[in-house]
């Protein structure tokens, strides 16, 4: 997803517009929830950002957009960081499940290959 602006950001919320015209309001998301969009390798190790000041944040809708904001409210395109389109909605319980269990069977196969 493309962001032509950024209309309005509170603590809770971004109001945007796409490159397409399509106004979305996207939601902000804990950070324990975005662990994967604070990942830093730094000499070689990889480290998870959790510092109130530096992490990124991330905001989704009910369809599945998630937008990358630096601390400063920049927008972040960095393909590591940003997907464009989640699998599932957060509001979507059947989706949390299909990710759950992605997750074991992610699990599983790593443990057979491990063996």
């Amino acid at each position: 997803m493309k962001v032509k602006t950024i209309d309005k950001v509170t603590k809770d919320y971004i109001e945007i517009t796409t490159n397409n015209g399509e106004k979305l309001k996207l939601n902000k998301i804990k950070a324990n929830e975005a662990i994967y969009h604070n990942i830093e390798r730094k000499n070689g190790k990889w480290y998870f950002n959790f510092s109130e000041e530096t992490r990124y944040k991330k905001y989704v809708d009910e369809d599945g957009h998630e937008l990358i904001l630096e601390q400063n409210n920049k927008l972040v395109y960095d393909p590591v960081k940003e997907y464009g389109k989640g699998n599932h909605t957060y509001s979507d319980i059947i989706g949390d499940l299909i990710v759950f269990e992605k997750m074991v069977q992610y699990i599983i196969l790593m443990t057979i290959i491990r063996h």
